[in-house]
């Protein structure tokens, strides 16, 4: 009996340790990662930091101001023994940020959702985002 409880936290722990390498290779692709830089340049972003590895934002600013939010969100999904994470979020809000809606979200292709409320975004919407047909929300400029 001793024996298989020694078997079952074995495979426990192995099992463990694999699905942490597993994570640990989980990636943006440099594509998305590109199209990232370009977006918020777009915006007027000059600060940007983005972690490829986490999926997440590191910053946008050397000192965000009050209330600002900032977060971006992936699927991921195992592809040809990686784990292979798209973008699918974009929240940038309270920044005040000048520059314009970029067409530029139409290099992430599996974008779902924009928020860049309480910037000073200005143009007009891309039209370019009517080609990405996974997206189903987008809360733009005031």
């Amino acid at each position: 009996m001793q024996g298989r409880n020694f078997f079952f936290v074995f495979m426990i722990m192995a099992l463990s340790c694999f699905w942490l390498k597993r994570s640990a290779e989980a990636q943006v692709p440099q594509q998305e990662v590109d199209a990232l830089k370009e977006i918020t340049s777009t915006m007027g972003v000059k600060d940007w930091r983005f972690d490829a590895n986490s999926c997440q934002i590191i910053g946008v600013t050397p000192e965000p101001p009050e209330n600002a939010e900032s977060s971006i969100n992936c699927d991921c999904h195992f592809e040809n023994n990686n784990t292979v994470c798209n973008v699918v979020k974009i929240v940038l809000k309270g920044y005040s940020l000048p520059g314009m809606l970029p067409p530029q979200l139409v290099k992430l292709p599996h974008l779902r959702e924009i928020s860049v409320l309480v910037n000073r975004l200005s143009g007009e919407i891309p039209k370019e985002l009517g080609n990405i047909t996974t997206l189903t929300y987008l809360c733009e400029m005031k």
